[in-house]
């Protein structure tokens, strides 16, 4: 049943489901999220690939962050590249 919802599910879901993840106490989640993602193929989408730049570089994960940031290279926008800035204020 999972495999089917996920499937129909939209990306203004997976966008906010990640939004959710945006702290340490659910990044687990968030990696669950990442991994249906991936298997349904929806990582390349630039919102939801945007959120999960956001959610990794929240929680502090910044190789995971680049990794998809890296993936993205094909459909960059200012959208993707404003986590990444704020990151590096951050840091």
């Amino acid at each position: 049943m999972l495999q089917r919802s996920a499937h129909d599910a939209n990306t203004v879901m997976f966008v906010s489901m990640l939004f959710a993840c945006s702290d340490n106490k659910n990044f687990k989640f968030g990696l669950q999220v990442h991994g249906l993602l991936v298997k349904v193929d929806l990582v390349l989408d630039l919102l939801v690939g945007t959120a999960l730049l956001d959610m990794y570089s929240k929680c502090g994960y910044w190789h995971r962050a680049y990794a998809v940031f890296k993936e993205l290279r094909e459909i960059r926008s200012l959208i993707t590249w404003s986590p990444e800035f704020a990151r590096l204020y951050i840091c």
